[in-house]
């Protein structure tokens, strides 16, 4: 039997989580006023983040569905990170409303056994709508979540994709980003049992979705910084090795 540890979605129902992540401009502002020639500093750029909502299946499903709101700020980014327990259950769509999002990539963990996937959508309307996630199977249980942005790069809001797997270890991967950037992962592991951040960076979803009528359980999170270039990590509880994924993106400030 699989166990898996996925970074996800809340439960089913609309559960906003507060965002800290409210203000990623780069370094602490300075209250002194310094004297200065003609020439106008250009303002630092800022990214502004949505409290994110999350949810997961009990057991296995080909759907998953919940809530979330979009603020209303210029420039705005969805993103939606999706764990799941088997590999051979891919994401045939992703909307939000009746917009379609898409896909900023995917890992599968070694021997097939997990599944992450990123997917975007640029400018989405504000307001409160729901994400439907659809599989091509019901042979997984699905944890997702969901996070919004603003002020990003409307013409390049998002860097590639970046990703890591094993059989075994604590999950960890470095993103490369620059200052102002705040990059975002989603971490799947197949071992059940609970996961906590290894670094500084801030979690938006840590949730175990269980397989009724089984063993097995898993568990998906996901993890926010502004760090630049950081490494995102994740410590698991336990000795129990087994296999993991991990899908990244840095997020762009206009």
């Amino acid at each position: 039997m699989r166990s898996v540890l996925l970074l996800a979605l809340a439960a089913c129902s609309y559960s906003p989580q507060p965002a800290s992540l409210t203000d990623l401009s780069d370094g602490p502002s300075d209250s002194t006023v310094e004297p200065s020639d003609s020439t106008t500093d250009a303002p630092e750029p800022s990214l502004v983040a949505d409290p994110f909502t999350s949810g997961t299946t009990v057991g296995f499903s080909n759907s998953l569905t919940f809530q979330h709101e979009v603020g209303v700020g210029a420039n705005r980014i969805l993103l939606v990170g999706i764990s799941i327990s088997f590999a051979g259950s891919l994401v045939t769509s992703v909307t939000y409303g009746a917009a379609a999002l898409t896909r900023a990539g995917a890992i599968n963990a070694p021997s097939s056994d997990g599944r992450v996937e990123i997917w975007a959508l640029r400018a989405p309307a504000s307001g409160a709508a729901s994400v439907l996630i659809l599989l091509d199977d019901a042979s997984s249980t699905i944890v997702a979540g969901a996070v919004s942005f603003s002020g990003v790069d409307p013409a390049t809001p998002l860097g590639p994709f970046n990703s890591a797997s094993a059989s075994s270890g604590d999950p960890s991967i470095t993103v490369a980003t620059t200052a102002g950037e705040v990059a975002f992962g989603v971490v799947m592991w197949n071992g059940g049992d609970y996961s906590s951040l290894s670094t500084a960076q801030q979690q938006a979803w840590n949730k175990n979705g269980a397989n009724v009528g089984s063993c097995c359980s898993i568990v998906g999170a996901s993890a926010l910084t502004t760090a630049v270039s950081p490494t995102l990590g994740w410590v698991v509880e336990g000795s129990f090795d087994d296999f993991w994924a991990i899908g990244a993106v840095a997020i762009r400030p206009d």
